[in-house]
């Protein structure tokens, strides 16, 4: 059982009940704030004469001892008062820093004096880039200030405000939760001229890009038509989290695909075989982009029973067939391509050796190259020059040409221009015909088969006259002598 005593003076209040708690209901608005102690004193027996000072009981025994419990009780009833901000000042603009010192000031009568054993609870609000709402709860304990420097800082970091412009504030609670939230801007510096509880506002501007890691891989070799996972990292000072953008540069490409996915990006685009480079770049909040990572690289293999070919081939051979990859400025070799076909890959200042079956003789030659001159895939031409012998060739996309590569007077390759993508490679086919029946001796076989198809004609128109002569002489009556 608990009993509520109210404050009394003279003869306690009696209470018979054993193992009983007692509270006191102190009304403190009776009080103005401060530390009080209160006395209460407790005795044992219900018999007790009002004299408190000695005697016996009503049964003669003496009188138990009496206690004396103290309480101490702190009554703030009041939120901490003279709150001002004082740092930054009002419009501040900073720019690229990565942190921002907010400073302030504030009293409280009784938690924020350290003779009463407690101290203010104090946090930082800060909103902000649009919708967004930054809450900084950075709590910090204080003691009373009253002039006009920054005597209590927040120092918070740039990462967690982000860039654009922003309204910050301080509230201030204490012990007894009691809270200022209409803390006063402070203008000037040792003045007085304040904004009562409308907080302090500044721009964080960023002008520089964030970096990023070199790119990470899920795997460092795949087969053809495998994925590789991609993923980087940025950092910046202002912006906790970039967006990490990834470029792949492929085995047949000079140039890069820029910014094709956001990390962590799975590339599925190993269609050649050869070589890819990765490496990505990162972007800000405030739309600052940064300068590329270091390159990472991984390889794309054949997988079983394949083979690598590009575009396909011109019909009609049966023959092997060969490709080759070549960028500007390099020389390769195709290989023989005798009875076949060959499919070159190839940029503009580009040079591809390869080797036919002659038509004179039958023997292979090796020394002829295919040098790629101009390339232009706005007018879709591609301009080469066949050699040993030169021969200059302009090709528009879906051209076949023949060309006599030995001079004899009969063509032995021919030459295909299949595309040319937005890049500038350039894919052309080519083909050994020296085993084809040239249209010459084609046209000859030809004229000479008519040609006799035309003379029997006529013999036999003959024999069938004279047959059909033979059989009227026979058939008529003789004449007699």
């Amino acid at each position: 059982m608990t009993h509520n005593i109210s404050l009394i003076n003279g003869l306690p209040t009696n209470i018979t009940d054993y193992n009983t708690s007692v509270s006191f209901i102190i009304n403190a608005y009776n009080f103005t704030q401060g530390n009080y102690t209160f006395t209460v004193l407790i005795a044992n027996n219900s018999n007790v004469s009002g004299n408190l000072n000695g005697g016996f009981d009503s049964l003669g025994n003496n009188r138990v001892n009496f206690t004396y419990v103290n309480i101490s009780v702190i009554i703030d009833n009041v939120a901490p008062k003279s709150l001002l901000l004082l740092a930054p000042n009002i419009s501040r603009n900073f720019s690229d820093v990565s942190s921002i010192q907010f400073g302030f000031n504030v009293t409280d009568s009784m938690s924020g004096n350290s003779t009463r054993g407690n101290s203010l609870n104090c946090s930082l609000y800060i909103q902000g880039n649009g919708t967004v709402l930054t809450y900084v709860n950075h709590s910090i304990v204080i003691w009373n200030s009253t002039d006009y420097q920054p005597t209590y800082w927040f120092n918070v970091s740039s990462t967690s405000i982000d860039s654009g412009y922003h309204v910050w504030n301080v509230s201030c609670a204490d012990y007894n939760n009691n809270v200022n939230r209409t803390a006063r801007w402070d203008g000037v510096i040792g003045g007085s001229n304040g904004i009562g509880g409308s907080g302090g506002y500044f721009n964080l501007a960023d002008t520089i890009g964030p970096t990023t890691s070199a790119p990470t891989l899920s795997a460092s070799s795949v087969t053809e038509g495998g994925s590789v996972t991609i993923t980087c990292t940025g950092t910046d000072s202002i912006t906790a989290n970039p967006t990490e953008k990834i470029s792949i540069r492929g085995p047949l490409n000079a140039n890069w695909q820029e910014g094709i996915g956001t990390s962590p990006y799975t590339f599925t685009g190993t269609n050649d075989v050869g070589t890819y480079t990765s490496k990505c770049y990162s972007i800000d909040t405030a739309g600052m982009q940064g300068g590329p990572s270091a390159e990472t690289t991984f390889a794309v293999t054949k997988s079983a029973g394949s083979s690598q070919t590009s575009s396909g081939s011109s019909g009609g051979t049966t023959g092997p067939i060969v490709s080759v990859n070549v960028f500007a400025g390099q020389t390769k070799d195709l290989g023989a391509i005798a009875d076949g076909t060959g499919i070159i890959n190839a940029y503009q200042a580009s040079t591809v050796m390869f080797s036919v079956t002659t038509s004179s003789g039958g023997t292979t030659a090796s020394s002829h190259s295919i040098k790629f001159d101009e390339v232009s895939y706005i007018e879709g031409t591609a301009t080469v020059t066949i050699s040993s012998d030169p021969i200059t060739l302009t090709l528009n996309v879906g051209d076949v040409k023949e060309v006599d590569v030995d001079s004899d007077g009969t063509n032995d390759l021919e030459v295909n221009l299949k595309s040319i993508d937005e890049n500038g490679q350039v894919n052309l086919v080519v083909r050994d015909i020296s085993v084809l029946p040239s249209e010459e001796a084609t046209e000859g076989t030809t004229s000479t088969t008519e040609e006799a198809k035309v003379g029997m004609s006529w013999i036999w128109w003959v024999l069938i006259v004279i047959v059909i002569v033979v059989i009227i002489a026979l058939l008529l009556p003789k004449k007699k002598r």
